[in-house]
């Protein structure tokens, strides 16, 4: 007992910590991940290889014979059998396949039988361990019921994770904006169109239904159009998204809105004679900047049309002016049936020079408004207060891509998105057609406005686009 030695714990090996500058622990991690692949791709060639020979094994050692097709009762094999021994015939295989022997007491035995009794698909290298459940059972080489050895059993479970890699997932449709890159929007390619849907589409009634186009209504029908896609599809989609998001942010405020103080309203007020020999009694007040024109603030952007704007202190700039498309059209069919008026935050320096491009011979508007016509708020946002021009509101309506602008009468605004430069644009056209078939020879053109665009519901709603799904 005296010559035991005393047992002491094992002492435990701490780590040692390496000091290793950044570059050689990238260089450590792209060598592990490296030989984290080739192990991966070691795996997967032992897989396939492994799932080649099994394919191989079992055409080489499965038994053939020549039982024809029409042997499909067990009855109908015995005879045939039984003729094939009495004759002596030798049944021979193409392909360089092996010739089938016969089997003893094959004459009893059914096809399902035959088939089960065969030689092993797998050879003795690979062949599962099998128990007294697993005998009746028809062999999978890819069923869980297999019970192999540890090598087999480990590439078995990876087996359908690699399977499931190679597998492409399916993108989302989602289809994503060309605006973010490029103004140049290509045409959609066209979507193919299943056997089912395509004869539905055919059918009669389908027809029907085709048929009926969803009335034009505008302003409206393009903003409905934009919010049934997650991304906008055009460039004019994107300015729809936008304004409308715009719209229902200034909508609040314009609820919240004072009323001025009538001495205000009294210094601001203008006296304009009554247009007289007009088919319609209406006032269509136009704003200037993004409704009718815009103002380039970079001088060498490209422009319509060139003007030397002079200001009070004497200085000179030459503004390139963009004209919308139907601007000066607008202008002129119109003047022919009521009163046309431009009422604009601009500075009146530079505005009444646009103006008088847009109408060189003063023939068109019955009055022109700048910056100090306007009330402003105390937020400092200059708004368009209809009652200075002394017209009887039912009778007034105001167009203008700032729904501040109308912030005082909702039911007089009608919005439009604002324009820059694209040549193509059509809103004004659009409204013209909206103007002259509903607003203008309504007795109320509040009462229009109101149930075609509903400006003052929007602010029942969490986000604009629950608000245009609900309202429209």
């Amino acid at each position: 007992m005296q010559n035991l030695k005393p047992i002491t714990p094992r002492q435990e090996i701490k780590p040692v910590k390496i000091n290793i500058t950044t570059e050689q622990f990238q260089a450590l991690t792209k060598m592990y991940n490296f030989g984290k692949l080739q192990t991966k791709n070691a795996e997967r060639e032992l897989i396939q290889q492994h799932l080649q020979n099994q394919h191989q094994i079992s055409i080489n050692n499965t038994p053939r014979n020549n039982i024809p097709q029409s042997c499909k009762s067990s009855t109908d094999m015995k005879y045939f059998l039984y003729q094939k021994n009495n004759g002596k015939e030798q049944v021979k295989i193409q392909n360089n396949s092996q010739v089938l022997t016969k089997p003893k007491n094959s004459l009893h035995r059914n096809f399902s039988q035959l088939e089960k009794s065969g030689t092993p698909i797998l050879s003795s290298k690979i062949q599962p361990i099998q128990t007294s459940q697993h005998k009746q059972k028809k062999y999978n080489p890819l069923s869980i019921d297999q019970k192999f050895s540890s090598n087999q059993q480990f590439v078995q479970q990876l087996t359908p994770q690699i399977n499931k890699k190679d597998v492409p997932q399916k993108k989302d449709n989602l289809k994503v904006s060309l605006d973010d890159f490029v103004t140049q929007i290509n045409k959609p390619t066209k979507a193919l169109i299943s056997p089912i849907k395509q004869t539905k589409s055919l059918s009669p009634s389908g027809r029907i239904q085709s048929s009926k186009q969803r009335k034009q209504i505008y302003y409206v029908t393009s903003l409905i159009e934009t919010f049934k896609h997650q991304y906008p599809q055009t460039l004019e989609q994107q300015l729809f998204k936008d304004h409308a998001i715009q719209t229902y942010n200034c909508i609040g405020f314009c609820l919240n809105l004072k009323d001025p103080d009538p001495q205000v309203l009294r210094s601001k007020a203008i006296d304009i004679p009554l247009k007289q020999n007009c088919k319609f009694q209406k006032t269509v007040v136009f704003d200037l900047d993004e409704t009718l024109i815009h103002c380039n603030e970079n001088q060498s952007l490209k422009a319509d049309v060139y003007l030397h704007i002079k200001f009070p202190t004497g200085d000179i700039v030459q503004a390139g002016i963009n004209i919308r498309p139907y601007a000066k059209w607008i202008l002129i069919e119109l003047s022919k049936v009521c009163e046309v008026i431009i009422f604009t935050a601009s500075h009146q320096c530079y505005a009444s020079q646009v103006i008088q491009h847009l109408d060189p011979n003063n023939e068109l508007l019955s009055a022109q408004v700048f910056r100090d016509g306007c009330v402003l708020s105390s937020e400092g946002v200059h708004i368009k207060d209809l009652r200075i021009f002394r017209r009887d509101l039912k009778d007034i309506v105001l167009v203008d891509n700032a729904a501040y602008s109308f912030g005082s009468h909702l039911e007089n605004g009608i919005p439009i998105i604002p324009y820059y430069d694209n040549q193509e644009d059509k809103e004004l056209k659009l409204l013209y057609d909206f103007l002259i078939e509903q607003v203008l020879p309504a007795p109320d053109s509040r009462l229009v406005l109101q149930s075609t665009f509903k400006l003052r519901e929007f602010s029942k709603f969490r986000e604009p686009k629950t608000a245009i799904e609900k309202l429209y």
